[in-house]
């Protein structure tokens, strides 16, 4: 192989890799709290986001993240990249805790019946959500 030859595949090979890394798809916002209900932390659970107001021609894509001693952090194309900057219904269950730990009421599991909304801007968020029993 020429020298020529290796530098023009290496080239290639950077580039390529920079378009990995660069990621696909619309905006991402980083999103990371805490869920709590009535004061106390979920012990392990999920947290599932829907946007809800996004500019027209731009994809809606959905964000999770696992609950863990309460605390979330939501990924849309990779792990920890956040979430689309929007509106978005938030849906949330947990896992079953044997610790005698807070469960999620079943309204805040359905995206037709949960309360929670949460507004996601540009840059890094830090949204906590509480959950109160009279809700």
């Amino acid at each position: 192989m020429k020298t020529s030859d290796f530098r023009y595949s290496s080239v290639c090979f950077v580039a390529f890799g920079l378009l990995l890394v660069s990621g696909c798809g619309p905006e991402t916002a980083q999103v990371s709290g805490r869920v709590t209900f009535d004061g106390k932390p979920i012990g392990k659970g999920e947290i599932i986001t829907f946007p809800q107001d996004l500019p027209e021609g731009i994809p809606m894509k959905n964000s999770s993240g696992q609950i863990v001693d309460g605390e979330y952090t939501l990924s849309t194309y990779g792990i920890g990249d956040g979430a689309q900057p929007a509106t978005h219904k938030v849906v949330m269950t947990n896992y079953e805790d044997t610790t005698g730990g807070p469960q999620i009421p079943p309204t805040f599991g359905n995206i037709t019946t949960t309360p929670v909304a949460i507004q996601i801007k540009s840059g890094v968020n830090r949204i906590d959500i509480e959950i109160a029993e009279h809700l």
